[in-house]
C-alpha cells in the first residue's frame, strides 16, 4: 500500500500533466466538431486546422500515454520481487537463496513449473522472514487462480482490480468528451448523400469504437492478469486505481472552470481579431 502511494506521488507531475490534457481536449470538444463538419471533405485541411487548433489552446492529444506506459515496467519489476523475494527483498546471492529453498521446499523439486521462484516464496514464508498476509487468508504472494472447481477469497482482488480499471476508464472517456460526442453523433439524422462522405466520417467513429473497446477491453485484461499472477499485482493496480479515480475527480474539478475560461478567452481573441480583419477589408474597399 506504501509502495503503490510511493508511485502515485513520483508519478504526479505526469498524471497532472496527463489530466490537464483531457480537460482541455474537453474543453476544445465543440470546436473541433466545428472543423470535422467544415471540412468533412478534405481530410487534409481538417488535420492541419486540429493541430493549429492544438496548438492555440496548448492541448497535445497525446499527453495521456507517457504515466499509462511507465505503469507496465513498474508492474514487471513488481511481479519479480514478489517471485522471488529471497533475491530482491532479502539481498541474498545465488546460492544462499537455493540454499534456503532447497531446506524448506526441496519437495517442489520438479513438481513446479517455475520452481526457482515458488521455491523462495515457500522459503521465505516457512523461515518466518517475510509474511506474505495482508489479513488471514489474504496472502499476496498465491495465484488466486487455482480453476474454476477450487474458487476462494483471493478472487476479490482480481475482480477488484478489474472494476476499478472499468470505473477509471469511464471516468477518463467522459473526461476526454469521448461520450458526449458519441450522444451528439447518436441524436443526429444520419443521411448519406455521398459515399465520400461516409468514408471520411468513419475516422471520427473508428478511434470512438476503439476508445470504447478499450474501456470493456482492458477490465477484462486487468482481470486476467490479476487471475493468473501473484495477487500483489492485482491488489497494487486496483489500489493504483482508486488513488487514480480521487485524482482525477480532484484535477477534474480543478483545472475545469479555469480551462474553459482559458479557451473562451483565447476564442474571444480570436474572434476580435476577425472582426478587426473585416474592418480593414471595408476600409479598403
Amino acid at each position: 500500500m506504501i509502495f503503490t502511494v510511493l508511485v502515485k506521488l513520483v508519478l504526479l507531475p505526469l498524471s497532472a500533466k496527463q489530466q490537464k490534457s483531457m480537460v482541455k481536449m474537453q474543453q476544445v470538444q465543440p470546436k473541433l466538431k466545428e472543423l470535422q463538419d467544415k471540412y468533412k471533405n478534405d481530410p487534409q485541411k481538417m488535420q492541419q486546422e486540429q493541430m493549429k487548433l492544438y496548438k492555440e489552446h496548448n492541448v497535445s492529444p497525446a499527453g495521456g500515454c507517457l504515466p499509462m506506459l511507465i505503469q507496465m515496467p513498474i508492474l514487471l519489476c513488481l511481479y519479480q520481487v514478489i517471485s522471488y523475494p529471497l533475491t530482491f527483498m532479502l539481498q541474498m546471492s545465488a546460492s544462499e537463496s537455493w540454499s534456503l529453498a532447497m531446506q524448506y521446499a526441496a519437495d517442489m523439486l520438479g513438481k513446479s513449473k517455475n520452481f526457482n521462484s515458488a521455491a523462495q516464496i515457500v522459503a521465505a514464508t516457512k523461515s518466518g522472514l517475510i509474511d506474505f498476509e495482508l489479513f488471514k487468508g489474504f496472502d499476496l504472494s498465491l495465484v488466486p487462480w487455482q480453476g474454476l472447481a477450487k474458487p476462494n477469497i483471493l478472487w476479490i482482488i482480481p475482480i477488484f482490480a478489474g472494476l476499478t480499471t472499468f470505473l477509471s476508464s469511464y471516468i477518463t472517456m467522459n473526461t476526454s468528451g469521448t461520450k458526449k460526442a458519441e450522444k451528439k453523433e447518436d441524436e443526429k439524422p444520419k443521411r448519406v448523400l455521398n459515399p465520400e462522405d461516409t468514408k471520411q466520417g468513419n475516422n471520427g467513429d473508428q478511434a470512438q469504437a476503439m476508445n470504447k473497446s478499450m474501456m470493456y477491453f482492458m477490465p477484462f485484461f486487468t482481470g486476467w492478469i490479476a487471475f493468473s499472477y501473484s495477487a500483489a499485482l492485482g491488489f497494487y493496480w486496483g489500489l493504483s486505481n482508486i488513488l487514480s479515480i480521487l485524482q482525477q475527480m480532484y484535477l477534474n474539478n480543478k483545472y475545469g472552470e479555469k480551462f474553459k475560461e482559458e479557451v473562451k478567452a483565447v476564442e474571444d481573441e480570436k474572434e476580435k481579431a476577425r472582426k478587426e480583419r473585416r474592418k480593414l477589408k471595408q476600409k479598403r474597399k
